[in-house]
């Protein structure tokens, strides 16, 4: 979790969008996308608490050999050191 003060919507939104990309990008990379069954990303910001969170859900073919669980924490730490350089300004 990021913690943060209080951010312009135009920010978050930016920061949102580049998180998801970049999560999405993650997991592509590391698994090829004919094996993966679904793939969910939700980015949020709580703006009274100032932070911002990423969930995933991967379902992987078991042919992939992947954890997805570990693949999923793997794409949320990536999607915020991305949305840590879009907030304080790359």
């Amino acid at each position: 979790m990021i913690t943060l003060k209080t951010l312009p919507i135009e920010l978050v939104k930016e920061a949102c969008e580049v998180g998801e990309s970049t999560a999405r990008k993650y997991v592509s990379s590391k698994v090829d996308e004919r094996l993966i069954n679904s793939l969910d990303i939700q980015v949020k910001y709580e703006e009274k608490d100032l932070l911002f969170s990423v969930d995933i859900f991967i379902d992987l073919s078991p042919l992939s050999g992947v954890d997805p669980e570990r693949l999923a924490d793997e794409a949320a730490d990536a999607a915020l050191s991305a949305i840590d350089k879009i907030v304080r300004g790359k």
